[in-house]
């Protein structure tokens, strides 16, 4: 285990720990990208409608690819940080976070059908699970009916998107 490692994942700049520095950076970067960018209107367009996509010049296809390869790209930096802050790489260590990732991003008000949400409901979607594990935590609640409270979490936050949706095309259709 290099000095590097333990530094990027135990390090502080000012008193602050590394890692939630460089958490703030990747956060202004994708902020930016998403909400200023060329490539960020066309991502936000292709997630809505892609076929629309396609009809206004946009090539969705390269646009969903790329997409892909940032995600995959930033879940490589993820797991890299991870294994820097638990001083191990297992390659089952992240398992079970995917649970954790669906209720943040649906509580932060990403669409599951696309096109939809923010970068920065996602960040008030994190905080938000995260205070709720951890309270769950202290109070000491069986991890199985965290798992459960995780679950209505989902089920709530997808059925609330439906609905806002179905409420949307009523007004529309009036």
């Amino acid at each position: 285990y290099s000095d590097l490692m333990n530094w990027i994942g135990t390090g502080k700049i000012l008193g602050i720990p590394f890692l939630i520095i460089f958490f703030v950076i990747l956060f202004a970067i994708a902020w930016f990208v998403l909400n200023r960018s060329k490539f960020g209107r066309y991502t936000y367009a292709a997630g809505g409608n892609e076929i629309a996509t396609r009809y206004s010049g946009i090539n969705s296809r390269l646009t969903g690819i790329s997409a892909y390869a940032l995600s995959g790209f930033t879940a490589a930096l993820s797991g890299i940080m991870l294994s820097c802050f638990t001083r191990q790489a297992v390659a089952t260590q992240a398992s079970g976070y995917d649970g954790n990732v669906l209720v943040m991003l649906t509580a932060g008000g990403v669409s599951m059908a696309g096109g939809e949400g923010s970068i920065t409901g996602v960040l008030f979607g994190m905080l938000l699970i995260g205070i709720i594990n951890n309270a769950m935590i202290l109070l000491g609640i069986n991890p199985i009916y965290q798992d459960m409270v995780q679950g209505i979490l989902i089920v709530a936050a997808v059925a609330l998107d439906v609905y806002s949706k179905r409420k949307q095309l009523r007004i529309k259709h009036k």
